[in-house]
């Protein structure tokens, strides 16, 4: 468990990865690398402002902020510089943490619970820095002000170092509220000139004020997402091109291979309405998901298309071929999608421990298949009914323009 301390609080907040989106990218990077972190971040307040004006960019944010810190700087006495030392860093430390977090001393346990116990000075005598510099201290049989030991003074912190990829450097990334993304393409251009002026400007600066300025190069809007997504776009890509050549060479045909996938789309379609009904959000879970469904629900499809051709091969005209082959395929079809269905039902609720994490997968894959299964029981026979009378009748006109 984690326990509360002067230092640290700890907050606990549900989550729901079901309801967990795909971050949506921002429209703007810049990445402000090489020079000084100090001038670093000098030019990336100067261009976060740029950004900022009005008609530009609607939010911009920066990695590390620019927002100066300061902090308390404790240093040495110059007379006491070169004597011995006179109190210890440590002792000196322990001090400070008494006069402000306070330190833990001890622990009781009431009621199952662990109570801690600090020392700590009041809270008053530390709000300024004139009353910790006053704060007594015992001293060799005396009371003496702390500042008698150190000297105290605050000021600005250096500017936190940020890291991509083992660079140090600062990012600037600019979205627009939903209102706007209609004017993507201007607002960009804007931006776009806003940095041309500003890098015109550094290079038109002196040579000696040059050596610590940064580089500002344009960047790809979350990377990292972007490859994830580019990542998972491939690999759905791939599981229908590879269906599709399993298809193709079972089959020894193409068209019959393409009604075979069109089960893929429908099952898109129903993976779209399950996520609205059960109130869940597109995200990688959900993607993977709608892999996993491309596999199964192609099934339907490949009973249905391959018995109607068996059907018409053996004689049948298509609309026998088809409306016999439907009837006798529909209760096997029906078996295997529903037991899927109820077999995947209690991942989509998000049942025991540990459960949400995979709910937005069995909502995709029910959902889909589903789905799926209704409009393909409809659908398929269909348009392979339309392929194999076309068929059916340019062979009899070949056939008839042969005998002639």
């Amino acid at each position: 468990m984690f326990k509360n301390t002067p230092t640290k609080f700890y907050f606990v907040n549900r989550w729901n990865p079901s309801e967990l989106r795909i971050p949506e990218p921002p429209q703007f990077r810049l990445e402000v690398s090489g020079g000084s972190a100090k001038r670093r971040l000098e030019v990336a307040e100067d261009l976060s402002e740029r950004l900022s004006a009005p008609n530009v960019y609607d939010n911009v944010s920066v990695t590390p902020s620019t927002s100066r810190q300061k902090g308390i700087v404790v240093s040495a006495l110059p007379n006491l510089s070169t004597q011995p030392e006179v109190i210890s860093r440590a002792d000196l430390s322990h001090l400070l943490r008494v006069a402000t977090d306070g330190i833990q001393v001890d622990k009781i346990y009431e009621d199952n619970v662990d109570l801690p116990i600090y020392l700590r000075m009041p809270r008053e005598r530390s709000t300024s820095l004139e009353n910790l510099s006053s704060l007594p201290v015992g001293f060799d049989g005396r009371l003496i002000p702390l500042s008698a030991l150190a000297h105290f003074s605050i000021e600005e912190r250096e500017p936190p170092t940020y890291r991509e990829n083992q660079q140090a450097l600062t990012a600037i990334e600019a979205t627009l509220t939903k209102s706007n993304l209609g004017e993507a393409n201007v607002r960009k251009g804007r931006a776009q000139e806003a940095i041309k002026s500003y890098r015109e400007k550094l290079a038109a600066r002196p040579a000696a004020e040059k050596k610590d300025d940064p580089l500002v190069l344009d960047a790809v809007p979350d990377r990292e997402l972007q490859d994830a997504l580019v990542q998972l776009k491939h690999a759905v890509l791939l599981s229908i091109a590879l269906i599709f050549l399993v298809m193709v060479l079972q089959l020894g045909d193409i068209v019959h291979s393409l009604l075979v996938l069109v089960a893929i789309p429908l099952g898109i379609i129903g993976v779209i309405l399950a996520l609205y009904v059960f109130s869940s959000s597109l995200s990688l879970n959900s993607g993977l998901g709608t892999i996993l469904l491309n596999g199964i629900a192609v099934a339907n499809s490949i009973i249905l298309v391959d018995f109607i051709r068996r059907q018409f091969e053996s004689g049948l005209s298509a609309i026998e071929a088809t409306v016999s082959a439907s009837a006798a395929r529909l209760r096997p079809i029906l078996m295997t999608s529903l037991t899927t269905v109820l077999g995947m039902m209690p991942i989509a609720l998000g049942l025991g421990e540990g459960g949400k994490t995979l709910q937005p997968l069995g909502i995709a894959v029910s959902g889909g298949l589903w789905v799926s299964t209704l409009l393909t029981l409809y659908l398929v026979p269909c348009l392979q009914f339309h392929y194999l009378r076309a068929k059916a009748a340019r062979s009899k006109s070949l056939s008839g323009g042969t005998t002639v």
